[in-house]
């Protein structure tokens, strides 16, 4: 029988995961660079490299 630590490692619950932490960063980075945030400090505050951080940063022409 699978346990809870069997299920965390299948592929299905790894993208999941990925999944859900995308559309958190997809809502989140925008909201708090608007508050005058620097993606730098949001990096800092919720533990992502900066490079992660960037990648959901609006794109400013």
């Amino acid at each position: 029988m699978l346990g809870l630590g069997d299920l965390k490692q299948t592929r299905a619950y790894q993208e999941a995961r990925q999944e859900e932490r995308e559309e958190l960063l997809t809502k989140t980075v925008p909201l708090l660079l608007q508050t005058g945030m620097s993606v730098e400090q949001i990096a800092t505050q919720l533990d992502f490299p900066v490079e992660t951080i960037q990648r959901f940063a609006p794109k400013t022409n």
